[in-house]
């Protein structure tokens, strides 16, 4: 089963959300500035922007996950 951007964020983010992870946290661990981090992460999340390569390999290491289980 493939799993998307999007669904693989929001169950991070919910999962780990006890443990203190936020959007905000999890965009500025994938360098976005904290004023925009989790804007960001909701635009990918929702679907208005797609994730270049570089992030997607980002945000596949910090899920765990391999970067071809990321489709959009």
């Amino acid at each position: 089963m493939e799993l998307t951007i999007w669904r693989l964020v929001n169950e991070f983010t919910f999962s780990v959300s006890c443990g203190g992870w936020t959007q905000k946290y999890l965009g500025m661990t994938l360098g976005f500035p904290e004023k925009s981090a989790d804007v960001r992460l909701a635009q990918y999340e929702t679907g208005s922007r797609t994730p270049k390569a570089d992030l997607t390999a980002a945000l596949a290491e910090v899920l765990d996950v391999s970067p071809h289980a990321l489709s959009v």
